[in-house]
This record gives structure tokens, sequence and C-alpha cells, in this order.
């Protein structure tokens, strides 16, 4: 039996462009919901997309990789500076779980765990690790945790914990705007 969990197709008018995913990730974030798990196979445009959504709120970007560890935040649109190096993604979770409740306002974006939380496959630790922090973090309330990677299959554990949202596509106007942009 598999415990594969699918993001249900949006609804009419609900998540059909960028604009509506801005939205949307502005109200998981605003509605403190510990961690929000954004599939898509482009991980610079969510980043973007959540800048623009978090601005408002006042909160940080830093993402962590497996291979550099948290990235010292910049610009999502110039780049960010090299990591610091703490790839053990146990010890960037404690990290994150040791925050103070008066840390900045800031989102954690993980990239590469999906295979962690895998319902077959995945980490005994990450999954108990993760349903602490969903326990922990709505009581720090400045600090989230927002993962993205192209697909997730989420251990049965976690699906209460973890709020999902299936990116879409670009659309004319993400097209558009690209164009414009590149393009004198």
């Amino acid at each position: 039996m598999s415990h594969e969990r699918k993001t249900p197709p949006p609804l009419p008018g609900v998540i059909r462009t960028t604009v509506d995913a801005i939205r949307e990730l502005r109200v998981l974030i605003a509605a403190h919901y510990p961690i929000v798990w954004v599939t898509s196979h482009e991980e610079t445009r969510v980043e973007l997309a959540l800048a623009q959504a978090i601005k408002p709120l006042k909160y940080g970007i830093v993402p962590w990789t497996s291979t550099k560890g948290f990235l010292k935040a910049t610009d999502p649109i110039t780049g960010y500076e090299e990591g610091d190096g703490k790839i053990d993604l146990q010890a960037a979770l404690k990290y994150v779980e040791a925050l103070p409740p008066s840390v900045e306002p800031t989102v954690y974006v993980f990239r590469d765990i999906a295979v962690d939380v895998h319902p077959e496959h995945g980490s005994i630790d990450t999954i108990r690790r993760l349903r602490d922090l969903a326990k922990l973090l709505p009581r720090k309330r400045t600090v989230k945790i927002v993962c993205v990677s192209p697909s997730v299959k989420l251990h049965p554990s976690l699906e209460k914990d973890i709020a999902l949202l299936d990116f879409p596509l670009p659309d004319a106007t993400d097209i558009d705007r690209r164009v414009t942009i590149e393009l004198p």
C-alpha cells in the first residue's frame, strides 16, 4: 500500500497563477503554519515568490542546501553568498529548533530533504524532528520552515503537520515579464 500524498488539483480560481501562489504563501506564513512544503522544479522562482509573499510580513529568508548548508541571504535575484558548511540536515534542524523566540522573523528554506521524509526510505530522525518542530514553531511565531522539492511523498506521520502547496507553472504574465526584463 502506497502512502503517497498528492496535492489535489487547484480549485478553479485558487492557485492558478504565480500571484495566487504568492498570496497563498503569505496566508500560510501569516497564519503561523510552522512548515510549508512547496512542490516545484523551479527553486529560484519559488524563493523569489516567497520573498514577495513575506516582504509585507517583514520576514527574512535563509536557504539551506545539502551541499553548502545555510546560505547567507543577500538577495534571491542576485544570489546568495557561500554557505556556512552546516550540511548535516540533523544539525541544521537542531539549529532552527534551538533558536530563541525573540529571533528576527525568518523563513528557513530547506531544498534537499524530500528523500528524508519518504514513507519507505525516509530518515526516522528527520521525520521525528520535523514533527517536533511542527509543535514547537507555532510558539516561536517568528520562525517558519519552507521545504522546496520537485515532488514529495510524505511519511504518514507528517501529513497533518505540513501544509502542501503545488507551485504553478509560469503563466503568460510571468513569461511576458521575464521577456521584458531580459530583452531591452
